[in-house]
Order: structure tokens, then sequence, then C-alpha cells
């Protein structure tokens, strides 16, 4: 069966007492069935034993979850962006080359630049073919970045994007 949108959401407040349930709390959660269909029903725990709970279809433990920090919602400029790819395509420097790759893939999603297609070598290296809307094509191929290396190149395409600072095309 599909459950999904069936059965509510976790409750704020305890059923039983009508308190709210603390980030971080241990709680009942049960499924029963009423007249508009499934329901979930919250206990905090201290209450679930006086709680009458002979009409849950399932029920279990589980912990309220802390409040999630909204993360701030990072704009990248696609000007900058445009440039710090314009100014890298002559780049030699495998970690440029790497940083360029990274920027495509914005301008990618950013839908300043479109995939054409993806084309592999004999060695297995593949590469993506991008143009401008404009008509320039562009091959960049895929660095096989490691984990590591993508949270680098991460921070240092917000430093620069964010000031619209495009890092020196020339070694050294």
């Amino acid at each position: 069966m599909d459950w999904d949108g069936k059965v509510g959401a976790p409750q704020t407040l305890c059923a039983a007492t009508g308190r709210v349930l603390a980030p971080g709390e241990q709680v009942y959660g049960m499924l029963v069935q009423g007249e508009g269909g499934f329901a979930r029903v919250d206990v905090a725990a201290e209450a679930w034993d006086g709680y009458d709970h002979s009409a849950a279809l399932s029920w279990w433990r589980r912990t309220v979850p802390l409040p999630e920090k909204q993360k701030a919602r990072i704009r990248l400029d696609p000007a900058a962006l445009a440039r710090i790819f314009a100014d890298l395509a002559d780049s030699e420097d495998p970690q440029r080359q790497a940083f360029r790759y990274i920027v495509g893939l914005c301008l990618l999603r950013a839908r300043k630049l479109v995939l054409d297609r993806i084309e592999r070598d004999p060695d297995g290296g593949s590469w993506m073919v991008l143009h401008e809307r404009g008509g320039i094509s562009h091959r960049l191929r895929d660095p096989g970045l490691r984990a590591a290396d993508e949270a680098g190149l991460t921070e240092q395409l917000l430093a620069v994007a964010s000031a619209g600072e495009a890092p020196s095309a020339n070694p050294g």
C-alpha cells in the first residue's frame, strides 16, 4: 500500500497531556484509523503508560528531532561565473581545469550553458560537450574529483564568485 500522504506528519503536542513535545524528547507515535482515514498520534514517553493505546494499529518510539538551521541559499552571479569560465579556457594547469569544470557545471545548472553530449575516451576518460546559447562549443574533461577535492574547489568557488573576481589564468 502507498502510505505517502496518508498519515500525518509528527505532532508537536502530546495527545495525552496537550503540552508541547520538546526537541530531543522521547515520544511514542501511534497509527490509528479514524473516520477520515489513518491518523498519527504522538504521546510523550512519561504519559504513554496511562494513555489508552488499544486503538493503535502500530506504534513506535522516536526522538523529537532538533530544529534544523535553515541554510542560507547561496546565489552565484552567472556573469561572474561566465567570466571565470572564459578566463580559465586556455589554462593547462590540472587544478584550474578542475575549477573550470565545476564552474561549467554551475553554468549548466543556471542554464547559461547547454549539455550537447558526453564523449568517452578509449582510456576511460569522459568529456562534457557544452555550448553557449550563442553557439560557441566547449569541451570539458571530467577531472575525476574526490570528495575532498570537490569541497576545496567549492570553497574557492564561493569565495571567488561571491566577490565576482576571477582567479588569475596565469600560473604563479
